[in-house]
């Protein structure tokens, strides 16, 4: 369950805050307004780590890395 929810996310919403599974669209909007903070990875990320979904972890992490270092927008 958790491959195929993180496998939609990457297709339909990767790097929002969420995906939107009926309408398979992103969603930005939190408690930090409407940037995109690619919240659903950084959620996941251990997750993803503790089920031995490797492939998935680095996928994220490597995106936490690249994307995730500038909180000027929220």
């Amino acid at each position: 369950m958790t491959k195929h929810a993180w496998d939609n996310y990457v297709r339909y919403a990767w790097g929002k805050n969420e995906l939107r599974p009926i309408s398979k669209r992103a969603h930005t909007g939190s408690i930090f307004g409407a940037a995109s903070l690619g919240l659903t990875i950084v959620d996941g990320l251990d997750t993803l780590y503790i089920m031995g979904l490797h492939d998935e972890f680095k996928q994220g992490r490597e995106w936490i890395a690249t994307n995730l270092n500038n909180f000027e927008e929220v």
